[in-house]
């Protein structure tokens, strides 16, 4: 299924044939070569522990924004391709810390109901620095700004490790607030994140986060979602309620927007595994949602 081509330097050779010209090659590729880069030539399909979707009608909840993913395109009235604070150009497209990805415009494959984030080793020279991978993100502040309230994705991550996707939200108008509903480290694929960040005093960021272990989420779709008020945040997973806090609540104080990306793990560290990464991979989502409390 796998073909594992490796980047090389140019190392010129006088002419060798037969076993000379073997070994040679052989040298070669292991003193000249890189990280591997492994090329998927299929896409997994999602089997059997896929949780099931949810119904869109929520008992008690009011549905003020959906995507469903069925059309085969990005609807650009509802999602940018960069981050909210791009305004043009290359700023929203890269981490302005050590930079490893750059979003691009076009990074996205569909299927007849899901929308695929790509993430591959195409690599972007921009304002002086070698970004070494693109990726693909969709930021939805052009039409949803919430405070309070629910939201939920289905979804399912890259199948190798090297890869970090998240489903967050956070605000135009004050960082932190953020709410993380969920992040991946792909290198540990049985375990997810879900954290928030918060300002108790002017330029005292804070962050609390929590780790869980999840059974085969590589293999299927899961369900994601969180539930904001004005006492606490609740996290869940296949609709079963993981984790309460109410830490820094009273700073959440501004409405804010839903961000879902594909990011890559550090490529310096041997702890992501990067000799491992398949390529290209994908984050699938199938729909994302939100809600509010119902008067």
């Amino acid at each position: 299924m796998f073909k594992a081509p490796f980047s090389q330097s140019s190392c010129s050779s006088s002419a060798f044939s037969g076993l000379i010209l073997s070994i040679f090659v052989i040298h070669l590729l292991a003193s000249c070569s890189t990280i591997p880069v492994r090329r998927f030539t299929g896409r997994a399909i999602a089997n059997a522990v896929s949780f099931p979707a949810n119904p869109i009608e929520k008992p008690g909840w009011t549905l003020t924004f959906q995507d469903e993913f069925n059309n085969g395109t990005l609807d650009r009235k509802k999602w940018d391709t960069q981050f909210y604070w791009g305004s043009g150009g290359h700023h929203g497209r890269y981490m302005a810390d050590n930079p490893k990805e750059y979003y691009r415009d076009d990074f996205f494959e569909f299927t007849d109901s899901t929308i695929l984030l790509k993430a591959d080793t195409q690599a972007v020279r921009v304002n002086d620095m070698d970004i070494p991978y693109s990726t693909a993100m969709i930021d939805g502040h052009r039409s949803l700004e919430q405070q309070h309230g629910y939201f939920e994705i289905r979804s399912r991550k890259p199948t190798s490790p090297g890869f970090w996707p998240a489903f967050w939200l956070v605000s135009r108008f004050s960082w932190p607030p953020e709410i993380d509903v969920y992040e991946y480290y792909t290198s540990r694929p049985q375990r997810w994140t879900n954290s928030i960040h918060y300002m108790p005093e002017p330029d005292n960021r804070k962050m609390e986060f929590k780790a869980y272990k999840v059974r085969y989420p590589s293999d299927g779709f899961h369900i994601y979602a969180v539930e904001w008020n004005e006492k606490e945040i609740k996290w869940y997973f296949n609709n079963e309620l993981v984790r309460t806090s109410s830490t820094g609540i009273e700073t959440f104080k501004f409405p804010m927007h839903i961000i879902i990306n594909i990011a890559m793990e550090d490529p310096s560290r041997a702890s992501t595994k990067m000799n491992e990464a398949v390529f290209p991979n994908f984050l699938e989502v199938d729909y994302v949602r939100a809600y509010k409390r119902k008067e």
